[in-house]
């Protein structure tokens, strides 16, 4: 019983340490990051801002999400897409 345990505690020590390579995300749990050209955007901005960004009723009114428009060749995209939520 002693070596079961031993075993799985360090099967679970493994798993851990594999996992430890990646950050963790940045963010709102309710932003999210759109990456696509200007030009893409400015067809499609008003669309996808109308569709993700709802009102919701709490104790005051509030958007479901927050969108922010980041074009993917700009110079800090790298971080950005470390964000929660990339669309």
């Amino acid at each position: 019983m002693m070596r079961l345990s031993g075993l799985a505690m360090l099967g679970v020590s493994v798993l851990a340490l594999a996992g430890c390579d990646k950050t963790g995300a940045y963010g709102d749990v309710n932003s999210i990051i759109v990456g696509t050209s200007m030009e893409l955007w400015d067809e499609v901005g008003e669309t996808v801002t109308t569709g993700l960004e709802p009102t919701i009723f709490t104790v005051r009114d509030e958007r479901t999400f927050k969108i922010t428009y980041q074009d993917p060749l700009a110079s800090d995209w790298g971080l950005l897409r470390e964000f929660r939520q990339v669309l």
